[in-house]
């Protein structure tokens, strides 16, 4: 049920004279149980939305939702790999106003909103719906961004949707990829610079799952690719921990190694290196070319399959030269480990500059 609140405060002018003025208290409520379904990946995957919590997430996606274009007369927006405008927006009094820090972009935003999208509730309700343990007090469902896999000049990479939608070997393509010659080649995008990607080898951990896509966005990364068992990256704790990367990069799920190399001609012609303590180093290889970063599990490390990668030949390993001068440091943290070596990449892209002893 819903009660009128005693003091609405800040809500009282955002909500005049909407059906929502009135606050949600009630756990039974049903838009409260149906955010609750969307903790678990089995939710969003049946419903194709995600929940996103915290003011800077939130605030984020609304402003890039509601600067794209209008979808055309002939496909809707989510058709055309665009971020959606929230189905459902719940936020508490507490979230609101110029006292709290992005609460007046907040604000101004949702005003923007259909009134019907957005929904008053109690501190308690924001408690039960957000996942974490002292929340900002506000939260949105948004559709999961369908976002098409890069193609490059000359053609390159897989045509049409994959995305953030996640789609899995056997679903296979949208009936648009190019021919063979077409995918061949990776030369360079409309930016000026050879791809690179990101391959996660079952990263399970969503932290350093976020934390990887997040370095992913910043680095120029076209595309992410999850190999395994890896975590979801639309997991609560993996979005907040990539500050809204997901949203805006391309990630496709594949069932193992041999599918992630094969499948549409993804990394056909990319040159393609796992970080591992065997490797060389990571600043000697040369990223400039069309090229791709292996990064594998936090304890196992790189699966059996991508081992047997590297040992053949197939693919290269690149390592992080460690100081023991201090202590006995021998590795690290597979996220800290894929950023350093993103960043060269990156760096090498961006500046032209190779290294003197390329791999």
């Amino acid at each position: 049920s819903r009660s009128a609140p005693s003091n609405r405060g800040s809500i009282e002018p955002l909500w005049s004279g909407i059906e929502s003025s009135l606050v949600l208290t009630s756990m039974q409520n049903s838009k409260v149980k149906y955010v609750k379904t969307l903790h678990q990946k089995r939710g969003r995957d049946k419903s194709g939305q995600v929940l996103l919590e915290g003011h800077r997430l939130v605030c984020d996606a609304l402003e890039a939702a509601l600067a794209a274009p209008e979808p055309s007369s002939t496909a809707p927006r989510a058709a055309q790999g665009g971020l959606q405008l929230p189905s459902l927006v719940m936020v508490s009094e507490r979230a609101l106003g110029d006292g709290v820090p992005e609460g007046m972009r907040l604000e101004s935003l949702l005003r923007r909103l259909p009134g019907s999208a957005v929904v008053a509730a109690s501190e308690e309700v924001l408690k039960v719906v957000a996942t974490t343990d002292t929340p900002q007090q506000v939260v949105a469902v948004v559709d999961r961004p369908q976002l098409a896999w890069p193609s490059f000049a000359g053609g390159s990479g897989r045509r049409g949707r994959s995305g953030s939608a996640i789609e899995s070997e056997s679903e296979g393509s949208d009936g648009q990829d190019g021919t063979a010659a077409e995918r061949g080649g990776h030369r360079a995008s409309a930016a000026g610079r050879c791809p690179l990607y990101l391959i996660c080898d079952g990263v399970s951990d969503p932290g350093n799952m976020g934390t990887l896509v997040r370095s992913a966005g910043a680095t120029g990364v076209e595309g992410i690719v999850l190999v395994g068992g890896c975590a979801d990256p639309f997991n609560p704790k993996a979005l907040r921990s990539a500050m809204g990367a997901t949203l805006r990069l391309p990630i496709m799920q594949v069932k193992d190694w041999e599918s992630a190399t094969v499948v549409g001609g993804v990394l056909e012609g990319v040159s393609i290196h796992a970080a591992d303590m065997e490797g060389v180093a990571y600043y000697d290889v040369d990223w400039s070319r069309p090229s791709a970063l292996v990064v594998g599990a936090e304890a196992a490390g790189l699966s059996g399959e991508v081992r047997s990668a590297v040992a053949s030949g197939a693919i290269g390993a690149v390592s992080i030269p460690m100081d023991t001068s201090y202590g006995q440091v021998e590795s690290l943290n597979a996220a800290v480990a894929g950023s350093v070596v993103l960043c060269e990449a990156h760096r090498q892209k961006s500046t032209g500059q190779r290294p003197v002893c390329s791999t």
